[in-house]
């Protein structure tokens, strides 16, 4: 005698010791071990393959030299002016422990002398970092003491440096400026500041969703008679009298 289970798609038979089943997934594709996947079952009638582990894993991919914007301050600062001495801090960013390869600090500066003198202007601009001076540049404004035409002018400049990163504390990253003549119509301004970082990135792969489950195994041959009644546990019809 057969029963069809038609919840779980399942058929059982009775082999004259006792109820066997065959059910969803014992045909398909042959899948062993040392494919990548470890399974359970042998893949024949009652007895389906089941995964139980994916061996490895997804791959994953690096990509190189990345470069991140960390920090854009877009707003000019207080002009510095009339003095020889080096100015404070005209900008600052707080830079947090990374795992960056390399650093990039970039400024735009802006520098003018606005007299009618016969003069040669030298701006030093330092970009320091946790207070240490790691490169300076020199800008060198000519003035003339030709009347009305606001001696040398003004000039701006993209100024910038590549330190290098991994840094293990919060560190200062700075711009200051120094000029060798004083007087209140010359100075110099940052315009813009900004940090970058540099380093490797990787992007990490993501599993896949899982495959179709396989078709439903061959149906098993009838088993031997036996009786079966109501009250079994089974509605049955039919007499299939012997």
């Amino acid at each position: 005698m057969r029963y069809m289970d038609t919840d779980l798609k399942k058929t059982y038979w009775w082999d004259g010791t006792q109820w066997l089943s065959a059910g969803p997934g014992s045909g398909g594709t042959s899948v062993t071990e040392g494919s990548g996947i470890d399974v359970t079952g042998s893949g024949t009638t009652g007895d389906p393959y089941v995964v139980t582990a994916i061996n490895g894993g997804p791959s994953n991919q690096t990509l190189e030299s990345v470069v991140t914007l960390l920090h854009s301050n877009e707003v000019a600062s207080s002009e510095f002016s009339n003095s020889t001495t080096e100015s404070g801090n005209l900008t600052t960013f707080q830079l947090g422990p990374n795992s960056f390869n390399y650093i990039i600090v970039e400024a735009i500066v802006k520098s003018r002398v606005d007299a009618d003198i016969l003069k040669r202007v030298n701006f030093t601009w330092r970009f320091k970092e946790a207070g240490v001076t790691k490169d300076s540049y020199v800008e060198k404004i000519l003035a003339h003491t030709a009347a009305g035409l606001d001696g040398g002018g003004t000039y701006t400049n993209k100024l910038s440096v590549v330190l290098n990163g991994g840094q293990t504390v919060s560190t200062l990253l700075a711009i200051t400026l120094q000029m060798d003549f004083a007087a209140s119509n010359t100075g110099g301004v940052v315009e813009s500041f900004r940090v970058y970082g540099v380093g490797d990135q990787v992007i990490e792969g993501v599993v896949g969703p899982p495959g179709p489950v396989g078709p439903e195994g061959p149906q098993g041959p009838p088993g031997a008679g036996c009786n079966v009644e109501q009250g079994s546990g089974i509605v049955v019809t039919g007499s299939e009298l012997q």
